[in-house]
């Protein structure tokens, strides 16, 4: 009897310890679930950086906050504005990123024509004192909101918009204003939105951003919402274009950003250019697109992914690819995708969680590291 007790006491200690286990493990997964929920809601919120990565120590995941200098914005010189056929900028933004989106853009505007900054480094309220000196009726607007530009918006090659910290850029959806930077398009601290009803002429448009040609982008402390329409790069939002018959500048950066319902940020076939320190929410595309290129760098960004896209995407062949110390939520499809010939990939201590496909997929790519 004493033998047979002792027997069915460590059957019933073997039958026990896969219990505790499968609880422990169950009580991991919901406190895991329950700090993903409180990113994505202090997120939502608007909540900084900072704390977005200070939220997900609780997970093991250590993200060194990185306070940066404010970097010193070009000094301001007398800027020479003009308007001028939209084809002119068409036809050179062609050479670089192709043509098969121009008609699209004709018929959206209220006017065949394009407020040119030829020369000259400028913030918004230089560049409002310039087209009201030039006699430029219907071009600009000063509001309460901000600047607000009814045609589209070039940045000529040797020219410079440094936005002004407080400085708004809002681009009329009904008139067709987007913005398109051959020269650097600079910001601290400012803004750049639509704004305004429905294009009557093509429903579908919605404003951009694209700094293509020799152009650079410098943003820093920037707010980005409402930017972006279609599928395909330089239309989805804010896009930085490198390479073809054009060399830029100094290398582009994006950093300590915040980007609100935006298509895509793109790199295409860019070189040396660094995202970090970013929040991105609710991108209708792969919230961060990096197409070509080489030696890129994304880290610290937080991305609350859109539901029908990938959180990061790269593709085009792009190379010596760093996607280091990032936070990757809710993914409609991949947190990180990569595929195309994309090699050289450091994947490493990123978080990344809600993925509805997986979180790290590569296709036809090579040279990829994952840890962390």
């Amino acid at each position: 009897m004493r033998r047979a007790w002792v027997r069915i006491s460590l059957l019933a200690l073997a039958a026990c310890a896969p219990a505790s286990a499968m609880a422990a493990d169950y009580a991991r997964t919901l406190a895991f679930e329950k700090t993903i929920a409180e990113i994505s809601a202090m997120g939502v919120a608007g909540r900084s950086v900072n704390d977005l990565q200070a939220a997900a120590a609780p997970l093991g995941l250590t993200l060194e906050s990185t306070a940066r200098a404010v970097p010193a914005l070009p000094a301001p010189s007398a800027p020479r504005v003009s308007l001028v056929s939209i084809d002119l900028v068409l036809s050179q933004l062609a050479l670089q990123a192709g043509a098969n989106y121009h008609v699209a853009l004709r018929q959206a505007q209220i006017r065949p024509e394009v407020l040119l900054l030829e020369s000259g480094v400028s913030s918004l309220a230089a560049l409002f004192e310039a087209v009201t000196a030039a006699k430029l009726a219907g071009v600009m607007d000063k509001t309460a909101d901000g600047y607000v530009v009814h045609v589209p918006l070039a940045v000529w090659n040797g020219a410079t918009l440094a936005l002004q910290p407080g400085e708004t850029l809002l681009l009329d959806r009904e008139a067709g204003a987007f913005v398109v930077a051959a020269g650097t398009l600079a910001g601290t601290n400012a803004g750049i939105r639509s704004t305004g009803p429905v294009n009557p002429r093509l429903k579908d448009f919605n404003p951009f951003v694209v700094v293509a040609l020799s152009g650079s982008a410098q943003f820093d402390g920037m707010h980005f919402a409402d930017l972006g329409y279609g599928v395909f790069a330089p239309l989805t939002g804010v896009t930085i274009v490198e390479g073809g018959f054009y060399r830029s500048g100094a290398p582009s950066f994006v950093r300590d950003s915040q980007f609100d319902h935006i298509g895509s940020l793109a790199l295409v076939d860019a070189e040396g250019a660094s995202i970090d320190g970013n929040v991105f929410r609710n991108a209708s595309g792969p919230t961060i697109l990096m197409s070509g290129g080489k030696e890129l760098k994304l880290s610290g960004n937080v991305i609350l992914a859109g539901k029908t896209a990938h959180g990061i995407k790269v593709t085009g062949g792009a190379h010596d690819v760093e996607i280091v110390d990032n936070i990757v939520l809710g993914a409609g499809l991949n947190g990180i995708f990569a595929d195309s010939g994309a090699a050289d990939l450091l994947i490493d201590n990123n978080l990344i969680a809600g993925s509805q496909r997986s979180g790290v997929s590569v296709a036809s790519a090579d040279c990829i590291t994952v840890g962390g």
